[in-house]
Formats: C-alpha cells, sequence, structure tokens
C-alpha cells in the first residue's frame, strides 16, 4: 500500500471514528439547511432551480429542504406574478437569525480548536488545508476534461 493509500485510509478511518461526535446542528447543517439559507442570505430571493445549482443539491434534496425551512419559518416562499409556474423563496428574519448564529457557533468552535493546536500546529494545518484544496481542485478540473473527452469521443 502506497503512503498516499494508507493516508486515505486512516483520514477515513478518523472520519467514522469521530462522527458520533459531531453535534447534531454541524450534522444538519451538512445536509443542507445551511447552505440553503446563505445561499438565500447571500443572493437574495431565488427560484428552487437557482438554489439547487448554487448549492450543488438535487432538486429533490432541495424541495425537501425547502420544505423542512418553511415549517420552521426560516424561508418563505411567493408566487412570480409574471409566471405563475416560478416560486421565489426568501430567507425570513428568522431564518437570518439562525444563520447568524450558526455562523457565529462555528467560529467559536473552530476558534477553540485552533487555540487548542497553538498557533504554529494551525498555520501549518491552513497551509497544508490551502494545498489540499489547491490539488483537489486541479484533480476535479482533470476530471471534468476526462468527462468531457470521452462524451465527445464517444
Amino acid at each position: 500500500m502506497t503512503y498516499a493509500e494508507e493516508a486515505f485510509e486512516e483520514l477515513s478511518r478518523l472520519v467514522m471514528e469521530h462522527r458520533k461526535s459531531v453535534p447534531d446542528q454541524v450534522n444538519r447543517a451538512a445536509r443542507g439547511e445551511s447552505v440553503v439559507l446563505r445561499a438565500l442570505e447571500q443572493f437574495g430571493s431565488l427560484t428552487p432551480s437557482q438554489l439547487s445549482k448554487i448549492a450543488h443539491l438535487s432538486s429533490g434534496r432541495v424541495s425537501s429542504l425547502l420544505k423542512s425551512l418553511e415549517e420552521k419559518g426560516f424561508v418563505s416562499r411567493e408566487g412570480d406574478e409574471q409566471d405563475r409556474r416560478n416560486v421565489h423563496v426568501s430567507i425570513t428574519e428568522a431564518g437570518s437569525e439562525r444563520n447568524r448564529k450558526a455562523h457565529e457557533m462555528m467560529r467559536e468552535d473552530i476558534c477553540w480548536v485552533f487555540e487548542q493546536m497553538g498557533e504554529t500546529q494551525t498555520r501549518e494545518f491552513i497551509r497544508l488545508g490551502s494545498l489540499f484544496c489547491r490539488y483537489s481542485g486541479l484533480r476535479f478540473q482533470m476530471r471534468v476534461g476526462e468527462n468531457q473527452t470521452e462524451l465527445t469521443a464517444g
């Protein structure tokens, strides 16, 4: 097994091992609620299909998220006056407040972890994380290029 394969296995093991210690709020965020609320906060009123594209979620997932968020009072839906088939989704005041609180809680938690790690290890973590993201993005671009080549060749 190569060092890269060993590192992948160790990372996978760590994620699974610590998965249960992740608070429920983080789990909800991973399922898309926070992504949808942040998109609405940033871009304003959007259609479900626009949310789907921005959040990189399926239309079915967006639909169920919007239902849940609407029941909680975090979003509202309005029909389009020009085209009744379209619906526009907006974040409510309660949704903005939830967004702000979630962001602040995440900020506090991450800062606490960084304080435990210390400045040197935190800076190294950020440096390595940046490098990891750069290579991940490059690999994604390579895969997209491979898929486009396969599609045009086939």
